[in-house]
């Protein structure tokens, strides 16, 4: 298939569609660090990951890093947009029966803010994600497949929604726990990865310290 010119275009054509629209987010992402009154800042944190649907349930530790911008901030209801770097998946504690997966992405949240109390506020959003590289170990699940690359096994594209609370330290710095639920299968049930037939779709709980610069 990899040496078949109809599949290689077709190929070109969705990557290209799938940077367009990345682009685009990112683009309406970056228009409040434009804003004169609207404020920005950075953020980072550890994730609880895990694959949903898959035959055993195995969180992942993970990271994620990136920074804020938000308009309306002074308002009981304000606009908040995120470009984050994530990483997801599921690692097996069992060693005997590996069934790890490490997945990388680039994370783009848009989504309300709502203050409940002083200084407590409710994220209420959705968030497109760009799968940027994917690596598994199924070796020891039965049916499974040897260590490597699954990048071009899973969807390019990953949608979640998301609720979580931030609370703010001070004027500046604030912390937060935040839920995602993937409703995008990673891939289809005849897809090639192990995942007992089912539609794996991604989990993350998230724990992060964040700070605005401005």
């Amino acid at each position: 298939m990899n040496g078949n010119p109809y599949f290689r275009a077709m190929f070109k054509k969705r990557i290209h569609r799938q940077v367009l629209f990345i682009a685009l987010l990112s683009g309406l992402s970056a228009i409040p660090f434009r804003l004169s009154a609207q404020s920005y800042g950075v953020k980072g944190g550890l994730t609880m990951n895990n694959i949903m649907g898959q035959r055993n349930q195995n969180i992942r530790p993970g990271a994620q890093i990136g920074g804020f911008a938000m308009w309306g901030g002074d308002q009981v209801l304000y606009v908040k947009t995120e470009l984050l770097l994530s990483h997801k998946g599921t690692l097996a504690w069992n060693t005997a029966a590996p069934n790890n997966v490490g997945l990388y992405y680039a994370d783009i949240n848009v989504m309300f803010g709502i203050d409940l109390v002083q200084n407590l506020t409710l994220n209420l959003g959705f968030q497109p994600s760009l799968l940027l590289f994917g690596h598994a170990d199924f070796s020891g699940v039965e049916g499974g497949s040897n260590e490597g690359s699954v990048t071009g096994s899973l969807t390019t594209m990953d949608y979640s929604t998301l609720m979580g609370l931030e609370y703010f330290l001070d004027k500046n710095r604030f912390i937060g726990v935040r839920y995602n639920h993937g409703f995008v299968p990673l891939q289809g049930r005849e897809g090639t990865l192990p995942f007992g037939g089912r539609n794996p779709t991604n989990m993350t709980i998230q724990v992060y310290f964040g700070y605005r610069l401005k």
